[in-house]
């Protein structure tokens, strides 16, 4: 199964550990970039009745606009 076919619960669930491992400078964030994640967490969106899926997507947003460009994985602002 390719990573698209996976449940929008498991790709949110992927969104937030990579957040983690990306945040923490982990060997194992690989090439994860804040663009990717904020990709991934967005099918989760769907099901948020309490908004707290939104707030980390407005997190990841956030961390985006703040991080130096190397932190980030060579991403633009």
């Amino acid at each position: 199964k390719s990573f698209s076919a996976a449940s929008p619960d498991f790709q949110f669930a992927s969104a937030v550990a990579s957040f983690a491992m990306l945040l923490r400078g982990s060997r194992f964030a690989g090439d994860a970039t804040l663009a990717a994640i904020e990709e991934y967490a967005a099918p989760g969106l769907a099901n948020d009745a309490a908004g707290h899926r939104a707030g980390f997507v407005d997190l990841v947003r956030k961390a985006r606009e703040l991080m130096p460009v190397e932190k980030s994985r060579g991403e633009r602002r």
